[in-house]
């Protein structure tokens, strides 16, 4: 949806299909799994949260149109929120293997 919906609309959005890049690339670390499939997911999910936050900057100011796109301002800060969420327990589960 995130990727398709832009180009059937003709609307201009170069967010949409690098943060749709970083959500498989952080889906194939979760895969994975293990020390390495979380370092992966970690890189991605702060990728996609730096992505997602510059997406809602540019439709803040409606891609250079200069009125906000609403939509894809909700849909950027959801994606920001979820790749915040996703960061957390793996920040903690990489804080608990160094430890031991």
């Amino acid at each position: 949806m995130i990727v398709v919906t832009p180009m059937m609309l003709a609307a201009s959005n170069p967010p949409a299909t690098p943060a749709a890049v970083i959500v498989a690339i952080g889906c194939a670390g979760a895969l994975l799994g293990g020390r390495g499939g979380r370092g992966i997911a970690l890189v991605a999910s702060f990728s996609g949260l730096l992505l997602s936050i510059l997406w809602l900057w540019f439709a803040s100011k409606g891609f250079g149109k200069g009125t906000p796109w609403w939509d894809d301002m909700v849909q950027a800060g959801i994606l920001a929120a979820a790749f915040l969420v996703a960061a957390i327990p793996l920040l903690l589960a990489r804080r608990h293997s160094v430890d031991r």
